[in-house]
């Protein structure tokens, strides 16, 4: 352990994750309920590489764009895709998701760290929650942030200063770790840290200041953060 990590000032700050794709490979999963979808329909079956981009944003986002691949378009067609998809989801949504290596340890050196836990993700919560449980993550976080909790989605920064507010930790003590420019666009709109998880789907994001390659390399990267901030506050 590093004398930053045993020196890390009392208020450890909030370590707040981006799901798929940062703490948790969803994308098989994701990408074979759509397709299932997709050929109770008649349609083609998208590419992997489509799910991967739509991971994130949420919303009508992958039935969209598998939609538009299959050379078809039409809101009524849109809804019956995404109904069928969301079902076929949530039937399997765990069935080959699996925690990102290390990801278990890092998040326990963090809390050891004194750091507050918070996921702040665009997935609904009637898919976050029981994923989070399957995967042994129920009752980690000391806030969970859903696509769904607020009327506002990443990257608006809204649903990061709610997490905040609710732990009662300050944003310059605050960093979100994710994978996606929208999970950039949402911390540099919320005041806060953004540490690129470079595992994970996004792409575009190469050259960030901060980032780790893998989960485990985050515990040593949080100290050097929290003493940095502890020193820009002595400073002002």
């Amino acid at each position: 352990m590093s004398d930053d990590m045993m020196n890390t000032p009392a208020d450890a700050g909030l370590a707040l994750f981006d799901l798929d794709g940062t703490l948790v490979d969803t994308l098989d999963d994701v990408a074979m309920a759509m397709n299932r979808a997709l050929r109770e329909l008649g349609l083609p079956e998208a590419e992997t590489a489509l799910a991967r981009e739509c991971l994130g944003l949420g919303g009508l986002a992958f039935p969209r764009a598998a939609l538009a691949r299959a050379g078809r378009e039409g809101e009524a067609l849109l809804a019956d895709l995404n109904a069928r998809y969301l079902e076929h989801y949530a039937q399997s949504l765990a069935e080959h998701s699996r925690l990102y290596p290390g990801a278990a340890a890092a998040l326990d050196a963090l809390v050891a760290q004194g750091a507050a836990l918070g996921l702040c993700t665009n997935k609904l919560s009637r898919f976050t929650l029981p994923l989070l449980d399957s995967l042994g993550l129920a009752g980690r976080f000391d806030v969970i942030v859903c696509g769904d909790t607020l009327d506002w989605k990443k990257p608006d920064p809204r649903p990061l200063l709610h997490a905040v507010q609710l732990v009662g930790r300050a944003p310059d003590v605050a960093a979100l770790v994710g994978d996606t420019a929208i999970d950039r666009q949402a911390a540099q709109a919320a005041g806060m840290r953004f540490i690129h998880a470079r595992h994970g789907y996004g792409e575009g994001l190469d050259g960030e200041a901060w980032s780790v390659g893998a989960l485990g390399e985050l515990p040593a990267l949080w100290a050097d953060f929290i003493t940095g901030a502890a020193r820009r506050r002595a400073i002002a």
